[in-house]
């Protein structure tokens, strides 16, 4: 399996946070977790957000490109979701060898 990599587009309106997964390789379709301060990002099923996880590509391949939201209760839940998103992929990006593989993690983040 090739080094994880994942990028992401986010954006926010009001109180929406959405976005869709851009790249996704290395990454167990459907058996890959990572918790980073009480957020997750999960490979399950297909994509989709909620206020603590963030499910990129899984196993319904078919859904590949499809848009993930949230509703937030107010602007300023919807800045702090992206905030938590970005340093979760943070921290994936420079702590994942040891939590998910030996190899190099590399995760961007796109707005």
């Amino acid at each position: 399996m090739s080094k994880p990599y994942l990028k992401l587009e986010l954006g926010r309106y009001h109180n929406l946070v959405f976005g869709r997964v851009i790249e996704q390789e290395g990454i167990a379709r459907g058996n890959f977790r990572f918790t980073h301060k009480s957020f997750n990002i999960i490979s399950l099923t297909q994509a989709e957000l909620s206020p603590h996880t963030l499910y990129v590509h899984g196993q319904a391949v078919g859904h590949n490109g499809q848009a993930f939201s949230a509703q937030l209760d107010s602007p300023g839940g919807a800045h702090d979701l992206i905030d938590r998103i970005k340093s979760a992929v943070h921290a994936l990006n420079t702590q994942g060898e040891a939590v998910v593989t030996s190899a190099t993690v590399t995760v961007e983040v796109v707005e």
